[in-house]
């Protein structure tokens, strides 16, 4: 007998779904070097998976720079997305092929990213029809990821439990999300080394998620509720 197959699929964006690590560093230098601070692309990949604000907030105290964090979020928020709405996209391996067997199975599906929605747009968008439904962008929550509210609007936006979930991450920051969400959560590396977080399942690629696999991965425990606030 074939094991039940998940409620609906959360995603992660950046690095999960596509690989926009350039769009990043590119919109990152662009804007950071016009106040005068030098951005390096190991500063970049320390701050995958943190909220715009929280990374901007570093580069201001660290540059002294004369300007307010809030300005500095939203001027890179729309340089990502201007770069991201001109060039095509790089999908993840397995992320198309993943996104077409959810929509096949009827598996509902949503992103969950801590980019600003004026970027997330144009993935959801060109995702494969009938996937990534709903949508939550940083700017659509009040506190980011490693809280749980992302994962949790997520869920209630296509209507399932999230227990029987399954969130696909790639930053330390989205797997306490996911996890103290109570999704089924799994860490797919990419950039960052991959954290020992307890409760997060580790698949090496998207290529490896089957039907199969997807029913392997909801059939395992999730982290007690006690448990998570402590990670």
């Amino acid at each position: 007998m074939s094991l039940p197959l998940p409620g609906a699929l959360l995603f992660d964006m950046d690095g999960t779904l596509i690989d926009s690590d350039a769009w990043w560093f590119a919109a990152e230098s662009a804007v950071f070097g016009r106040l005068g601070f030098s951005w390096t692309p190991a500063e970049s990949t320390e701050w995958i998976g943190a909220s715009l604000l929280e990374c901007c907030e570093y580069v201001t105290a660290k540059g002294n720079l004369a300007i307010a964090p809030e300005a500095l979020r939203d001027e890179l928020a729309a340089t990502v997305a201007e770069i991201a709405a001109s060039s095509p996209i790089s999908w993840r391996p397995g992320a198309w092929q993943l996104l077409e067997l959810t929509a096949r199975l009827g598996i509902p599906s949503a992103l969950v990213s801590s980019s600003y929605g004026s970027f997330t747009r144009t993935i959801t968008h060109a995702a494969p029809a009938g996937t990534l439904t709903g949508r939550v962008s940083g700017d659509m929550v009040i506190r980011a990821k490693p809280d749980p509210e992302g994962y949790l609007l997520g869920a209630a936006m296509l209507g399932v439990e999230p227990e029987r979930c399954l969130t696909f991450e790639d930053s330390a920051p989205g797997m306490e999300a996911a996890i103290n969400a109570g999704t089924h959560a799994v860490y797919v590396p990419f950039s960052a080394e991959p954290p020992t977080i307890p409760g997060m399942t580790l698949v090496e690629s998207l290529e490896l998620v089957d039907e199969t696999m997807l029913g392997n991965l909801l059939a395992a425990p999730v982290i007690e509720l006690t448990q998570r606030h402590s990670i």
